[in-house]
């Protein structure tokens, strides 16, 4: 269950923006996080705050017995930025504890029919009570290597402020961040809670 050595990976692979299947293959391949399988699927959800969410659930396989089954749904309505974005977030749960597993697949089932996550990026200092919104900043990580992030905040120190806010658009166009997170990754604070969030949850 390493996501820190996931990260490091990714951090020598500079073919971007990000393919999240590649990143579930990688995953899968090497046996990292809890699911032996990860499912994503497209739906088209009602709200425009919701633009993906994480279930995990046991099933019993034919051949192997009992399995874990990660589903990820990601809502087609979003821009593709954001779908690409939240399905590398989502994946981040995979790392985390079972305390998200649903009984069995008819409650999943139910719940790609039903359920709607509020979604909202959480403060610093709340991660213990949210594990959807601390997965934001492993999920960043990925999408951007830690050479880069370094490479860009060291253009923005002599940048102006008018320059500063264009090289984070034209950045996050490019790579298909989120805007909302422009600042954040960039910041000098972004590393520092990354490693904080990977020592005390993911190691």
């Amino acid at each position: 269950m390493s996501l820190p050595t996931l990260i490091e990976h990714f951090d020598n692979d500079l073919q971007l923006p990000r393919n999240p299947a590649r990143i579930r293959d990688y995953t899968l391949e090497n046996r990292f996080g809890c699911a032996k399988e990860i499912e994503y699927n497209l739906f088209d959800l009602s709200s425009a705050n919701i633009n993906g969410f994480y279930v995990l659930y046991e099933y019993e396989h034919q051949a192997q017995g009992p399995l874990k089954r990660a589903v990820i749904v990601i809502n087609n309505k979003a821009p593709v930025y954001w779908r690409r974005f939240a399905a590398i977030k989502e994946l981040i749960h995979v790392f985390d504890h079972d305390e998200h597993q649903f009984a069995d697949e008819e409650n999943i089932r139910a719940l790609l029919r039903e359920m709607e996550f509020p979604y909202d990026i959480i403060q610093a200092g709340h991660y213990d009570d949210d594990p959807d919104g601390r997965a934001v900043i492993p999920a960043l990580a990925l999408c951007v290597p830690k050479s880069i992030r370094s490479e860009m905040r060291a253009k923005l120190i002599t940048a102006s402020h008018d320059e500063a806010v264009k090289l984070k658009e034209e950045f996050c166009k490019k790579f298909e961040i989120p805007f909302r997170y422009k600042n954040f990754i960039f910041s000098e604070d972004f590393d520092g809670i990354l490693a904080d969030i990977l020592k005390n949850y993911y190691e």
